[in-house]
């Protein structure tokens, strides 16, 4: 029983073992603002997800790709489109549970297993595209000179590959974590199929969870979002520092400069909520 309670999408496979009939104010709360996070905010900002970033995309392109910066948006936009996507089949469960608690433990478990790792590389994509942004800007605000130079078109498209490479190969481990395994419960006479370690990672146990919590727990959740922050408060102290010059020298682009560090940092805020909830 302690197994199938390891895992976050076993909640379903919880309500139909029925662990047990205790339930104090604080836990009626937790359930409550579980309930409200799994079955209204997250399929609320999936869909905004997808809409959001198919209506960037479409825009992005009528810009054309002359523009670097277009470049790391769309990529951007599109793995964060995948990474809305894969979320929602992961909390396709949720809903299924409504009508039959059976067959959304089997879904549940299905596609926790098979979209877990996926999940991690595209969140992983992800915070290195606004890492890179962060970075582009912080070169653009403090070596204006050289941001041509160092970010040119080709250069970009490396670093787009690159990335999506680095993040694949770092994570790819995360896949032989977890396998399908099955419980049988005998007040409903079935077998439900549950979450298991997989014999790989029983195995290497000690070398896997080591790497998973000093490795990818350090940079997913460490390194990453604080290159973020970094990135934007550079750019950040240097354009307030401007806008206390003189109106007439302090330049729009600036100000819109400013705004987007502010909605960058916003956005690695949100993508460390998400990564912390794994």
């Amino acid at each position: 029983m302690e197994l199938v309670n390891a895992f976050p999408q076993n909640e379903t496979l919880n309500k139909i073992v029925d662990l047990t009939d205790l339930e104090d104010e604080y836990t009626i709360a937790v359930n409550a603002a579980r309930w409200a996070i799994n079955h209204v905010v997250t399929p609320i900002l999936c869909i905004f997800g997808v809409v959001g970033n198919i209506m960037n995309i479409i825009v992005l392109r009528r810009c054309g790709y002359k523009d670097t910066n277009v470049l790391l948006l769309v990529s951007l936009s599109l793995a964060d489109l995948l990474l809305s996507l894969i979320h929602s089949f992961r909390h396709v469960h949720f809903i299924i549970e409504r009508y039959d608690l059976v067959t959304a433990a089997l879904v549940g478990t299905f596609s926790f297993v098979y979209l877990f790792a996926s999940y991690q590389i595209t969140l992983c994509v992800v915070q290195c595209h606004l890492v890179s942004i962060a970075t582009e800007r912080v070169i653009a605000v403090y070596y204006p000179f050289h941001v041509v130079r160092i970010f040119s078109r080709s250069s970009v498209l490396v670093i787009i590959v690159c990335m999506y490479v680095l993040c694949i190969v770092i994570n790819l481990p995360v896949a032989l974590i977890f396998d399908v395994g099955s419980m049988y419960v005998p007040g409903l006479n079935q077998t439900i199929y549950v979450v298991a370690p997989s014999q790989i990672f029983s195995d290497n146990y000690e070398s896997m969870e080591s790497y998973n919590t000093l490795g990818l727990g350090i940079f997913n959740a460490g390194l990453l979002p604080i290159s973020i922050i970094i990135g934007s408060s550079l750019v950040g102290i240097k354009l307030l520092l401007r806008k206390r010059q003189p109106l007439s020298k302090v330049k729009k682009s600036d100000s819109n400069d400013l705004k987007g560090m502010r909605l960058l940092l916003a956005v690695c805020v949100t993508s460390y909520w998400w990564t912390s909830r794994l």
